[in-house]
């Protein structure tokens, strides 16, 4: 429930990966994250994006980590728009006027 919650705040899907963002996280919190991730089965990298860092679950990890996440997302449908590709989230409000 915890890295549903953490994704459903600071997360973002593109396609089969995921960034979770971290920064002001040191860089022992990073790693610890990235393990506990890897306890759940889930690979996880470090990232740099140049304001800080990410934690980035490829391709390769992205079932397991859907398969932790959705249930939990599924139960906040404000949130469940993160794992639903593409994005229909930008269409739910009609185009303004001018």
């Amino acid at each position: 429930m915890s890295v549903a919650i953490w994704f459903m705040d600071d997360g973002n899907r593109i396609h089969n990966t995921v960034t979770i963002s971290v920064h002001g996280f040191s860089k022992e919190s990073i790693e610890r994250l990235a393990g506990i991730l890897s306890g759940l089965e889930v690979e996880s990298r470090i990232h740099n994006d140049g304001h800080g860092a990410r934690l980035y679950i490829p391709t390769k990890g992205y079932s397991a980590f859907e398969g932790l996440v959705k249930p939990y997302g599924d139960e906040v449908p404000c949130m469940a728009y993160k794992l639903v590709q593409p994005r229909r989230d930008y269409t739910l409000a009609p185009a303004k006027a001018g």
